[in-house]
């Protein structure tokens, strides 16, 4: 079980998503790989962490919550 915490670099707005490893490195190639007109990256992935199980955070990735 893994959070990610993302920055959108045009807005500034900060994210997390919750998931499992399959997913969360699906999501990671998606954020490093999109880009705007001018070849610039749209998104910064600013942390990878893991999560100690609980049956909280297991709902999370379940469902691949996503909070600001």
């Amino acid at each position: 079980m893994y959070r990610i915490t993302v920055r959108n670099t045009k807005t500034g707005v900060k994210f997390y998503e919750y998931g499992f490893s399959r997913y969360i490195m699906k999501r990671i190639h998606f954020y490093f790989n999109e880009i705007d007109n001018d070849y610039y990256s749209i998104y910064d992935v600013l942390e990878v962490s893991t999560l100690v199980f609980s049956l909280k955070t297991f709902r999370k990735c379940l469902t691949n919550y996503t909070t600001l």
